[in-house]
Protein backbone atom coordinates (compact mmCIF):
# COMPACT_ATOMS: atom_id res chain seq x y z
CA UNK A 1 0.00 0.00 0.00
CA UNK A 2 3.00 2.30 0.28
CA UNK A 3 2.91 2.36 -3.54
CA UNK A 4 -0.40 4.19 -3.21
CA UNK A 5 1.43 7.15 -1.69
CA UNK A 6 3.42 7.49 -4.93
CA UNK A 7 0.15 7.84 -6.85
CA UNK A 8 -1.35 10.50 -4.57
CA UNK A 9 -2.06 12.55 -7.70
CA UNK A 10 -4.57 9.90 -8.86
CA UNK A 11 -6.87 10.68 -5.94
CA UNK A 12 -6.43 14.42 -6.53
CA UNK A 13 -7.26 14.29 -10.26
CA UNK A 14 -10.21 11.95 -9.69
CA UNK A 15 -11.46 14.30 -6.97
CA UNK A 16 -11.13 17.38 -9.16
CA UNK A 17 -13.02 15.61 -11.96
CA UNK A 18 -15.84 14.73 -9.55
CA UNK A 19 -16.04 18.30 -8.22
CA UNK A 20 -16.12 19.57 -11.81
CA UNK A 21 -19.07 17.34 -12.70
CA UNK A 22 -20.88 18.46 -9.53
CA UNK A 23 -20.34 22.11 -10.48
CA UNK A 24 -21.66 21.41 -13.99
CA UNK A 25 -24.72 19.37 -13.00
CA UNK A 26 -25.96 20.89 -9.71
CA UNK A 27 -26.68 24.47 -10.86
CA UNK A 28 -28.75 23.29 -13.83
CA UNK A 29 -32.43 23.77 -13.16
CA UNK A 30 -33.68 22.67 -16.58
CA UNK A 31 -31.46 19.93 -17.86
CA UNK A 32 -32.50 16.97 -19.96
CA UNK A 33 -31.98 13.40 -18.85
CA UNK A 34 -29.79 12.88 -21.92
CA UNK A 35 -27.48 15.68 -20.73
CA UNK A 36 -27.34 14.22 -17.22
CA UNK A 37 -26.37 10.81 -18.58
CA UNK A 38 -23.82 12.38 -20.94
CA UNK A 39 -22.23 14.33 -18.07
CA UNK A 40 -22.12 11.28 -15.80
CA UNK A 41 -20.74 9.12 -18.62
CA UNK A 42 -18.03 11.69 -19.36
CA UNK A 43 -17.09 11.82 -15.68
CA UNK A 44 -16.94 8.02 -15.41
CA UNK A 45 -14.74 7.92 -18.53
CA UNK A 46 -12.27 10.47 -17.13
CA UNK A 47 -12.29 8.72 -13.75
CA UNK A 48 -11.63 5.37 -15.44
CA UNK A 49 -8.78 6.70 -17.57
CA UNK A 50 -7.11 8.32 -14.55
CA UNK A 51 -7.54 5.11 -12.51
CA UNK A 52 -6.00 3.06 -15.34
CA UNK A 53 -3.10 5.50 -15.59
CA UNK A 54 -2.61 5.34 -11.82
CA UNK A 55 -2.75 1.55 -11.87
CA UNK A 56 -0.04 1.45 -14.51
CA UNK A 57 2.06 3.99 -12.58
CA UNK A 58 1.73 2.08 -9.30
CA UNK A 59 2.57 -1.30 -10.82
CA UNK A 60 1.14 -4.75 -10.43
CA UNK A 61 0.97 -4.77 -6.66
CA UNK A 62 -2.38 -4.91 -4.93
CA UNK A 63 -2.98 -1.15 -5.25
CA UNK A 64 -2.17 -1.21 -8.93
CA UNK A 65 -4.53 -4.11 -9.57
CA UNK A 66 -7.35 -2.39 -7.65
CA UNK A 67 -6.83 0.83 -9.63
CA UNK A 68 -6.65 -1.11 -12.91
CA UNK A 69 -9.91 -2.91 -12.06
CA UNK A 70 -11.65 0.36 -11.15
CA UNK A 71 -10.35 1.94 -14.33
CA UNK A 72 -11.36 -0.95 -16.57
CA UNK A 73 -14.88 -1.02 -15.12
CA UNK A 74 -15.13 2.78 -15.40
CA UNK A 75 -14.07 2.94 -19.04
CA UNK A 76 -16.37 0.03 -19.92
CA UNK A 77 -19.37 1.60 -18.15
CA UNK A 78 -18.66 4.98 -19.75
CA UNK A 79 -18.53 3.38 -23.19
CA UNK A 80 -21.87 1.66 -22.58
CA UNK A 81 -23.50 4.78 -21.13
CA UNK A 82 -22.25 7.10 -23.83
CA UNK A 83 -23.11 4.70 -26.66
CA UNK A 84 -26.68 4.31 -25.37
CA UNK A 85 -27.21 8.04 -24.98
CA UNK A 86 -29.68 8.30 -27.86
CA UNK A 87 -32.00 5.76 -26.26
CA UNK A 88 -31.47 7.04 -22.71
CA UNK A 89 -34.68 9.08 -22.37
CA UNK A 90 -36.74 6.04 -23.41
CA UNK A 91 -34.81 3.38 -21.56
CA UNK A 92 -33.38 5.14 -18.52
CA UNK A 93 -33.51 2.05 -16.28
CA UNK A 94 -31.25 0.12 -18.65
CA UNK A 95 -28.78 3.01 -18.54
CA UNK A 96 -28.73 2.88 -14.72
CA UNK A 97 -27.61 -0.76 -14.50
CA UNK A 98 -23.99 -0.21 -15.64
CA UNK A 99 -23.71 2.89 -13.42
CA UNK A 100 -24.95 0.89 -10.41
CA UNK A 101 -22.36 -1.79 -11.21
CA UNK A 102 -19.62 0.85 -11.53
CA UNK A 103 -20.51 2.50 -8.22
CA UNK A 104 -20.71 -0.87 -6.48
CA UNK A 105 -17.34 -2.05 -7.81
CA UNK A 106 -15.72 1.27 -6.95
CA UNK A 107 -17.27 1.22 -3.46
CA UNK A 108 -16.11 -2.30 -2.69
CA UNK A 109 -12.61 -1.59 -4.08
CA UNK A 110 -12.29 1.59 -2.01
CA UNK A 111 -13.52 -0.05 1.20
CA UNK A 112 -11.06 -2.91 0.65
CA UNK A 113 -8.25 -0.42 -0.04
CA UNK A 114 -9.18 1.54 3.09
CA UNK A 115 -9.12 -1.55 5.29
CA UNK A 116 -5.88 -2.77 3.76
CA UNK A 117 -4.12 0.61 3.87
CA UNK A 118 -5.24 1.11 7.47
CA UNK A 119 -3.08 -1.87 8.35
CA UNK A 120 -0.10 -1.00 6.17
CA UNK A 121 0.26 2.77 6.00
CA UNK A 122 1.86 4.50 8.96
CA UNK A 123 -0.68 5.66 11.50
CA UNK A 124 -0.78 9.23 12.72
CA UNK A 125 2.88 10.10 12.63
CA UNK A 126 2.07 13.73 13.23
CA UNK A 127 2.99 14.50 9.64
CA UNK A 128 -0.49 14.39 8.12
CA UNK A 129 -1.74 17.97 7.97
CA UNK A 130 -4.86 18.83 9.89
CA UNK A 131 -6.78 19.41 6.66
CA UNK A 132 -6.09 15.90 5.36
CA UNK A 133 -8.02 12.81 6.37
CA UNK A 134 -5.90 9.75 7.08
CA UNK A 135 -5.80 7.88 3.74
CA UNK A 136 -7.40 4.71 5.11
CA UNK A 137 -10.36 6.62 6.50
CA UNK A 138 -10.74 8.63 3.29
CA UNK A 139 -10.85 5.41 1.24
CA UNK A 140 -13.48 3.98 3.58
CA UNK A 141 -15.57 7.14 3.24
CA UNK A 142 -15.21 7.15 -0.57
CA UNK A 143 -16.28 3.50 -0.66
CA UNK A 144 -19.26 4.19 1.59
CA UNK A 145 -20.37 7.13 -0.57
CA UNK A 146 -20.07 5.03 -3.74
CA UNK A 147 -22.06 2.15 -2.24
CA UNK A 148 -24.70 4.59 -0.96
CA UNK A 149 -24.93 6.04 -4.50
CA UNK A 150 -25.44 2.56 -5.97
CA UNK A 151 -28.14 1.80 -3.39
CA UNK A 152 -29.82 5.16 -4.03
CA UNK A 153 -29.95 4.36 -7.74
CA UNK A 154 -31.64 1.06 -6.87
CA UNK A 155 -34.15 2.70 -4.52
CA UNK A 156 -34.79 5.96 -6.42
CA UNK A 157 -35.02 5.19 -10.12
CA UNK A 158 -33.77 8.13 -12.15
CA UNK A 159 -37.05 8.74 -13.96
CA UNK A 160 -36.47 12.45 -14.40
CA UNK A 161 -33.69 14.98 -14.29
CA UNK A 162 -35.37 16.48 -11.21
CA UNK A 163 -34.46 13.30 -9.32
CA UNK A 164 -31.17 12.55 -11.09
CA UNK A 165 -29.50 15.96 -10.83
CA UNK A 166 -29.44 16.27 -7.02
CA UNK A 167 -28.50 12.61 -6.49
CA UNK A 168 -25.68 12.65 -9.07
CA UNK A 169 -24.53 16.15 -8.13
CA UNK A 170 -24.36 15.47 -4.41
CA UNK A 171 -22.63 12.13 -5.02
CA UNK A 172 -20.02 13.81 -7.23
CA UNK A 173 -19.48 16.65 -4.73
CA UNK A 174 -19.03 14.27 -1.78
CA UNK A 175 -16.82 11.92 -3.79
CA UNK A 176 -14.67 14.78 -5.07
CA UNK A 177 -14.24 16.30 -1.63
CA UNK A 178 -13.21 12.98 -0.09
CA UNK A 179 -10.84 12.09 -2.95
CA UNK A 180 -9.08 15.46 -2.72
CA UNK A 181 -8.71 15.03 1.05
CA UNK A 182 -7.33 11.53 0.43
CA UNK A 183 -4.89 12.87 -2.17
CA UNK A 184 -3.64 15.49 0.28
CA UNK A 185 -3.04 12.86 2.94
CA UNK A 186 -1.32 10.47 0.53
CA UNK A 187 0.83 13.31 -0.84
CA UNK A 188 1.83 14.24 2.69
CA UNK A 189 2.85 10.65 3.43
CA UNK A 190 4.75 10.50 0.13
CA UNK A 191 6.69 13.65 0.97
CA UNK A 192 7.43 12.34 4.46
CA UNK A 193 8.88 9.15 3.00
CA UNK A 194 10.81 11.10 0.35
CA UNK A 195 12.32 13.65 2.73
CA UNK A 196 12.71 11.56 5.87
CA UNK A 197 16.28 10.81 6.89
CA UNK A 198 17.15 7.17 6.37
Amino acid sequence: MIALTHAWWVAMVRGMAAITIALIVLPQSHISMTSVIAALGAYILVDGIVALTGGIAVGLGLCGVVLLAEGFVGVTVAAISLSDIRTAPHNIHAAEIPVIAWAGVMGIAEVYTGIRSGRELPANRGATPRYALPPARACLFVGTVAIAFAVSLLILPMTSAGVAVPVIGLFAAALGYLRIRSGLALGSLHLDRFYSPS
